[in-house]
């Protein structure tokens, strides 16, 4: 599985960076979905792109270490 993981990683982030991770993460979430309203102005579409980055990178400080089962 470590060898799948790290062929993957080396394809779509050789740097492993967070923000590379997020973006492509963030990316391929909305790549299929109408997330925005049509009329919805770009500036506004980066905030939410943001507050949803802010999130992640919090929800990650939650998980860095192994949890249990419960």
């Amino acid at each position: 599985m470590k060898l799948h993981k790290d062929a993957f990683l080396k394809k779509y982030n050789p740097n492993r960076t967070l923000d590379k991770a997020l973006a492509s993460g963030i990316a391929a979430a909305v790549q299929h979905n109408s997330l925005y309203r049509k009329e919805l102005l770009p500036e506004r579409k980066e905030t939410v792109v943001c507050v949803w980055r802010a999130y992640l990178k919090e929800l990650i400080k939650r998980y860095k270490h192994p949890q249990s089962v419960e």
